[in-house]
């Protein structure tokens, strides 16, 4: 059973990488106008609660499985279960609201869970033995 001080970690973990792709999407916003977002059919507000929700969701993962962090290929598949809903929140900013979605956009958010989730390991993974 996951310890409470593991999701609270986790949670404040998923709080911040919401909160930063929630603040990405504001500076588009605050750049660039509604236009982008009127196009997709989708508003900012919708975007920035599924950047926020979606990063609380990550979070949640990274908790519960925060003992599995430890070893390098099972922090891997929690990276890409953690990366799945920043991905569909990255996808619906590109591509719109995902009630209207092929095959072609949900690979491509499974693929960029994939591809968060390496890069993620490759640059913030230590291993426990060789960092003392």
């Amino acid at each position: 059973m996951p310890r409470k001080e593991d999701i609270f970690w986790g949670l404040r973990v998923g709080l911040i990488i919401g909160g930063l792709y929630a603040g990405g999407v504001l500076l588009l916003f605050a750049l660039g106008g509604s236009g982008r977002f009127e196009r997709l059919n989708i508003s900012l507000p919708v975007l920035v609660a599924v950047y926020l929700l979606g990063g609380l969701s990550a979070g949640i993962v990274l908790g519960v499985f925060r003992p599995a962090l430890r070893e390098k290929y099972s922090a891997f598949i929690v990276s890409v279960l953690a990366a799945m809903p920043i991905s569909f929140g990255i996808t619906m900013l590109v591509t719109g609201k995902a009630r209207d979605w092929t095959i072609e956009e949900w690979s491509t958010a499974a693929f960029m869970s994939l591809f968060i989730a390496a890069v993620g390991i490759a640059v913030l993974w230590q291993d426990s033995e060789s960092s003392g």
